[in-house]
Parts: structure tokens; sequence; C-alpha cells
């Protein structure tokens, strides 16, 4: 949407401090950083992320070894210790997986239980197969989500690029009540319109989406041509316009154009006379408004088609009515040289005369001019606004937004709001653009046109894409005029020369910005510290329990001792020191003493065993290597 919104400098926001991010549903709690220090911080996430997961994986492991045995019995098989020795030095969970898938398959094509812990001689251990593939289950899934999460982690928490505006450098010009004022406004507003005009140009495609137009082909032709009514229509929310705390506000704007060939009321040799909105009558005292002549004399027609739009002569009470404007667009068209033919209404073609000394040489070969009598648009259009559910009663106007329930909008946001959009945006911008507003006209060289690609399709759709850009940078514009403004009244500055209650209330697009979640913020680190105290109290446990006897029965005494028995420095140095007298693992505050006992290689790999005092094992013949030895046990 950058081409929608423009990029706000650099002095028109602020960083590093809490504000509402208006979304769809509803405002975020968000915070905003430069876009160095949201790379930094986005880098920062990822890493964060892969620790809650190996935090998370010692979490597992550790309840894998502290619940690893008989769910009835809590006796350990022998092949059950070599599951757990891998778990508990495995700080890796890819490695753990492949491990433990080795263990179950080895289980399942290769062992069959020795008839240890009361099951039968000769029979696979099924538990202990499961037990291998569900820890690789888990396994797997902590190291996929660990890659998965910490590629689009960061950028859930990533949720934009917007900023809380700096409420000193925003303005809107006043609503004209002077006919200089109208000028110095046409003036300020200029660079606005100019600017989403271009916005069509270089992002057609993203805007066409947000805006419908149709046009359809009406009975009955007249002899002057087709006629024609398109129809658009486009919304507005207050997510597009930037509003902190009323995102859930929405224009609705719905409009209609049809060619009014009855307008024409007289047609002189160089001159054609409208008389707009001939409904109202002569003694109207808006008749004299209401007669627009447009010229096609020599000198008019050496430049390009143009469109003049005009409101509605009572356009202020129909605002105030139900936001049902009508406006009109006449065409200056008539006589304009072109290179090709064409019978759309505006540009309608004709042979262009070769012996008529009056008019000015034909450019680029123009063998056709547009006919005389082209038809005005006779348009309305209806701003509905709501808050809340799109379906509950709108405002009348754009001057009662108010009047909604629920709203809690600041008086000077109000107030750029009604002088915005108390004319429909289509004509104020027509009027902005000057002899830009016509698409026909900004690829014409030297007055001469190409009908044949020239439309009042292809003009208003640009117009009414531009109009929709306009609507939505209303405020993200109020940070544009950074000077020139030669004192003008502004909207958004209080009596004492400070910005107006609200005027900050608003935020701006900017490349140079990302925008956090708080929440998510505050979350990650929550969890993060979560999973940091459950590692220490996990370490706490294994200390405090290998420093006590177990109580209870006699099956659960050893369950804390498995921890410190089955570490792998402990495990090598035992395998290490087979053949001499066995290593006693013993605390003086420990009734109790674990050994690595070795037996003869071709009876058993060895086991740990859990006893009162400790014998000197027979020496281990040189075949057996370190990794036959370590291997699980049980108690004694």
């Amino acid at each position: 949407m950058s081409d929608i919104h423009p990029s706000a400098p650099d002095a028109a926001y602020l960083l590093n401090r809490p504000f509402t991010m208006p979304t769809e549903d509803g405002g975020v709690w968000a915070i905003a950083f430069s876009s160095r220090t949201g790379n930094i911080l986005i880098a920062v996430f990822a890493v964060v992320l892969l620790v809650m997961f190996s935090l998370l994986w010692t979490f597992v492991c550790f309840l894998a070894v502290l619940l690893g045995g008989n769910w009835r019995t809590g006796d350990v098989t022998e092949s059950r210790y070599k599951a757990m020795i891998t778990l508990w030095n495995s700080d890796d969970s890819s490695l753990a997986f492949k491990r433990m898938i080795r263990y179950s398959y080895h289980i399942v094509v290769t062992q069959t239980d020795t008839g240890s812990n009361n099951n039968k001689p000769g029979k696979k251990n099924w538990g202990d197969f499961t037990y291998g593939i569900v820890v690789g289950i888990v396994a797997i899934s902590i190291y996929v989500g660990s890659i998965v999460v910490g590629i689009i982690g960061p950028t859930l928490i990533q949720i934009g690029n917007v900023a809380p505006v700096r409420p000193s450098t925003v303005f809107y010009p006043r609503f004209p009540t002077t006919p200089e004022e109208n000028l110095q406004n046409f003036g300020l507003l200029a660079p606005a319109a100019l600017r989403a005009i271009g916005s069509v140009e270089s992002s057609n495609r993203a805007i066409r989406s947000k805006v419908e137009i149709s046009l359809s082909t009406l009975d009955g032709p007249t002899p002057d041509g087709i006629r024609q009514q398109l129809d658009y229509n486009y919304k507005v929310s207050g997510v597009d316009l930037g509003l902190q705390h009323a995102s859930s506000l929405q224009l609705s704007v719905k409009g209609s154009c049809y060619t009014e060939y009855g307008w024409i009321a007289q047609t002189a040799n160089d001159t054609e006379l409208y008389v707009l909105y001939p409904e109202l009558g002569m003694n109207d005292g808006t008749f004299p408004q209401r007669r627009v002549p447009v010229s096609h004399s020599p000198a008019d027609i050496r430049s390009a088609p143009r469109a003049s739009f005009i409101t509605h002569p009572h356009a202020k009470d129909q605002l105030a009515k139900d936001s049902n404007v009508s406006f009109a667009v006449l065409i200056a068209s008539a006589h304009r040289a072109s290179i090709s033919k064409s019978s759309d209404p505006w540009y309608t073609t004709e042979t262009r005369p070769t012996n008529d000394s009056s008019l000015p040489p034909a450019q680029f070969n123009a063998t056709e001019w547009m006919k005389l009598r082209r038809p005005a648009l006779s348009c309305y259009q209806q701003d509905l606004w709501t808050y809340g559910d799109p379906d509950s009663p709108p405002a009348s106007s754009v001057l009662a937004l108010d009047k909604l329930p629920g709203i809690n909008l600041p008086s000077a946001i109000h107030d750029v709001l009604a002088n915005a959009f108390s004319v429909p945006m289509v004509v104020t911008l027509g009027n902005a653009i000057g002899d830009s507003a016509l698409r026909s006209r900004t690829t014409s060289p030297r007055g001469v046109i190409d009908a044949a690609r020239s439309s009042i399709k292809s003009d208003m759709e640009r117009l009414i894409m531009a109009a929709y850009i306009a609507s939505v940078n209303v405020f993200s514009g109020t940070v544009s005029f950074t000077s020139g403004t030669g004192g003008y009244p502004n909207v958004l500055e209080g009596d004492d020369g400070e910005p107006a209650p609200g005027a900050a209330d608003i935020v701006v697009n900017s490349s140079d910005v990302q925008t956090f979640s708080m929440v998510g913020l505050i979350a990650l680190a929550a969890i993060l510290g979560f999973l940091c105290i459950q590692a220490w109290l996990i370490s706490w446990l294994v200390h405090e329990h290998s420093r006590t006897n177990g109580t209870g029965k006699k099956k659960r005494k050893s369950i804390w001792e498995r921890f410190s028995a089955l570490e792998a420095p402990r495990l090598f140095n035992d395998a290490f020191d087979a053949g001499r007298e066995a290593r006693k693992c013993e605390d003086p505050k420990i009734g109790r003493t674990v050994s690595f006992v070795t037996c003869d290689a071709t009876n058993c790999p060895g086991h740990v065993v859990l006893s009162s005092s400790c014998t000197k094992p027979a020496p281990a013949t040189p075949s057996a290597s370190a990794a036959d030895r370590a291997a699980g046990g049980k108690d004694s």
C-alpha cells in the first residue's frame, strides 16, 4: 500500500513510544522503531525463539526421564534406560529424533525382552517401542516448530510500518469562506491532488481492486450520440484514514453518472451554452450560475479537451439532508483534432474540414475532430458514514458524525473530515487537477488526441480511483504542508497556537519505520521468562533430590537418582574405568551409592545399579567398547 499512502518525512512522526495502531479488528497496542532498530529486534526475536524451543525441549526430556517408567509399576527396563541416556544428554531435538527412531526400530527388529521387570522372556517390549516413537514424534515436532516459528514468528510481531504523528507538524486548511481563501485553499490542496492522480498511474492494479466501476449503455440513443451510465462505489475505513481511536469508522461511497444531452441549450459558431438542472426553472436564483458557456473557437481548439466540475446549486442542502449530492461534469472536446475515429459520447468524431482557412493547421495528419453537442455528465454521489456495525443506521452527513452511537471523535479530527468530504471528492479532485483531469489531455501533444483510445470510462475511472486515494490520504497528507501555508487557518491548531486536542490521534505511514505489537513483545518476554524459570526449577529439583533419600515405595526411590546417574560425563568416566575398581558416585549426605558395574561382555553389556555398597567389578574384555557398556538399568 506504499503507493497509496505516501511515506511521511522523518520529522512527522514519533518513535519509541506506545500508541494505538488502527487495524480491521480494532485498535492494537503497538510501538514504532526506526527500520534499523526494527531489523535488529527481528534478529533478536529469531534467536529468542530458538532459545525458547531449546528450553522447551529440556522440559520434554525432563518429563520423559522422570515419567519414563512403567505406568503401573514404575519399573524401567534396561533398554528403556538406553533411551533415557540419549534423551538426557541430547540438547538437539533433531538428533534425539533420529536416535529415538533408531531405538524403536532396534526394539522391533532385533531385540526381545530379557525377562527383566516381570516381562515374559522372548517377547518384544512394545512399551519401549511406543516410548521411543512418542518421544521421537515430540522431538521432531519441536525441531520443525523451532524452524517454522523462528522464520515467521518475528513477522507476526512486526505488524506494520506506521507511527504516531508528531502533533506540531500537522496542518489542514480550513474550509474557505471568502474568494481569497478559495484561491489559497486551491493552491494548498493542489499538490495532494496531483499526488493522488500520480498514484493511479503507478499502482493502477492495486487501487483498481478497491474501487468498483461499471459502464452500461442505455436504451434510446439520441441523434447526437449514444447514452451511457457509469456507476461506482468504494469504501474508506478508519484504518485507511489512520485514526487511532476510530478504526471502526467507515465511509461507503456510491455514485452514478449518465450522459445528459438535454442540457445543451444553444450552439453558436464558437460557443455552446449548457443550462444545468433546467428543472429548477429560470426563476430560481441560481439560474445565472447554471448557464455555462463552452467555447470551441479556433484558439480554444488548439488545446486538448478539458473538463469542468460543478456542484448542484443546492449542494449544501443536499449534504445536510442525506449526503446525496449532485454534480455535473462538462467536457470541452468539440472540434478538437484526432488521429482516429470514435463513437464514445465525449469523443464522437467526424471528418475534419480541410478547406476552412480559419482553422489551425492539422497536426500529426489529424483527419478527424470531435462533433459538437457533446453531452455533460449528470452525477450524484452519496457518502454514508457508519461506526461499528456497517449495517447500522448511517449518519445523515459528515457534519453529523458526532451523532453516531459509540463514536468518540475529537473535534479537530471531525473538522478535517467535514472540510474534506463536504463536497464529493471527485469534484474536489477534478477542480484541483484542472487541465490534467482528463486522461485524453495528458496523452495529447499540441492539442491532438487519439479519440479511439479515449472514452468517458477511462477519464472517469482515473478520476474516481484518484478520489479514492485522495480520500484515504486525507490525514497522511496533513504532514505534507511543510511550508508555504502563508498563515492560512489550520483546522488542527487551537486558538492558543498549540495543536488542538486530538490532533495527534492519527498515524502516518513510512518506509523507514517498523511497528511492533506491544502485546506480542510482552507475551514473548513472559514466555521466555517462564521457560527460564522452569529450566532453573528442573535443575533445582534434580539437585535437591540427588542430596536426599527418596520416600515412599521402593519402586519410586531411584526416580530422581536417574538424572545424575544418566549424565554423559558420569557414564564416560565409568566406561573409561572399566576393569578398575568401580567409580563410586556418592554424597556423604546420601545413604545409597550409584556406581557403574560391568559384567562379562559375553553375558551383558553392563548396567547402572543403585546399591548401598559397591563391589569391584570383573575386568571387561578388551573387545567391549564403551558404547556397548553404556546401557540402561533397573532398581536393585
